[in-house]
């Protein structure tokens, strides 16, 4: 198989919840700590009493879940919109020391729900690159504003994903797509749907949650499932979860939140 054309496959999807709450935010320094509060404008002790669920106790129950042992791994890769909360273990090295081989691990972040698909862009390069044949992508939402002056309360649940991918697979992930929305003469995002889902006639999509909150449901609702509104990263994955193994091709989409682009992916399934 030539690297060049080499299609990127996924071989399982996990999805976890987490209603349990029992981390500190803050698991570092007391001394440190309070002088951070202060100088982002706290003045009581209630931020940091604030508890969570870190990205590690996330990843790690993602792997507890696997069926089996999965193979040498590549790379492993983090998407995520919130960031983890404030200790001194590092999430990606955790879990690349619990997955066989030696991975190297990035995170992708800043783009809302947007981040799993560039996360998995980045993996079909270095497939085709020749830099990574085997993966492991760790989507999460961790909920607790850690900073917010009056947090509002997190209702849904902290959730986590975990999409393996590689070479080899039962699904192929095609047509990873962005499309403008922001700019004059940029279509509508419901314009840009209208577009992706004409390419991909009959397939049904799940859309996350900022793309769902704009679009025009008068032009696209026919064949679309909303992801999860409290999941910004994990929703769609949360459905691939909910159909795996999947029996049938499923659309992907969501929309960054400052940029405006459309990301879409389609998951086609072996005939």
């Amino acid at each position: 198989m030539s690297t060049e054309t080499a299609t990127l496959r996924l071989s399982g999807v996990l999805h976890h919840e987490f209603d349990e709450r029992s981390e500190p935010v803050f698991d570092l320094d007391p001394s440190y700590v309070g002088d951070a509060v202060r100088w982002c404008g706290h003045t009581g002790d209630d931020v940091l009493r604030r508890t969570g669920t870190t990205f590690v106790t996330m990843g790690a129950a993602l792997l507890d879940a696997l069926p089996g042992p999965l193979p040498e791994t590549d790379a492993v890769l983090l998407a995520y919109d919130r960031p983890d909360l404030l200790r001194p273990e590092v999430a990606g090295c955790y879990l690349a020391d619990r997955l066989p081989g030696s991975p190297v691990p990035f995170s992708v972040s800043g783009q809302g729900g947007c981040a799993a698909f560039t996360a998995l862009g980045i993996a079909q390069g270095m497939l085709r690159e020749g830099v990574a044949e085997t993966g492991a992508l760790f989507v999460i939402d961790q909920q607790v504003a850690a900073w917010d002056r009056e947090p509002a309360a997190p209702d849904p649940p902290d959730a986590s994903a975990l999409v393996v991918f590689g070479a080899e697979g039962d699904v192929a992930v095609r047509d990873l797509t962005e499309v403008r929305t922001a700019e004059p003469g940029d279509p509508t995002p419901s314009e840009a749907v209208v577009r992706v889902r004409a390419d991909h006639p009959g397939i049904p999509a799940v859309v996350g949650p900022e793309l769902a909150a704009v679009l025009d449901t008068t032009d696209t609702a026919e064949g679309i499932e909303p992801a999860g509104p409290g999941a910004p990263c994990t929703g769609v994955w949360a459905a691939v979860a909910a159909r795996w193994p999947l029996r049938a091709p499923l659309l992907l989409a969501d929309r960054q939140p400052d940029s405006g682009r459309v990301h879409a992916c389609v998951l086609e399934p072996a005939r």
